[in-house]
């Protein structure tokens, strides 16, 4: 029996995954030699489930950290961080409705 996806707890690894956004700003680890290999390992560290996910990306879009976390990824990664969320929330809501 799996647990469900409470919003606490979407809440949670929202704020889990934003903190690693935070710490690889400047320098992604050794292994990874770009940006789009490390996004293949950020996602599957979010919920699984569509509610959970929605609420986590959501969460770390809107968090007051996210400005100077993605002003750092724009300078050190040429990549804004905040868009690929947006992109990715998007994507997911999109889907939905489809």
């Amino acid at each position: 029996m799996t647990e469900s996806m409470t919003p606490e707890k979407a809440q949670m690894l929202g704020e889990r995954a934003l903190r690693k956004l935070e710490h690889d700003r400047v320098e992604l680890p050794d292994a990874y030699s770009n940006v789009e290999e490390y996004l293949y390992d950020f996602y599957p560290d979010l919920p699984w489930d569509i509610s959970g996910l929605k609420a986590a990306l959501f969460y770390m879009i809107n968090h007051s950290d996210m400005s100077y976390i993605n002003d750092d990824w724009n300078t050190n990664h040429s990549f804004s961080i905040k868009a690929e969320l947006e992109n990715a929330l998007k994507e997911l809501i999109k889907e939905e409705l489809s």
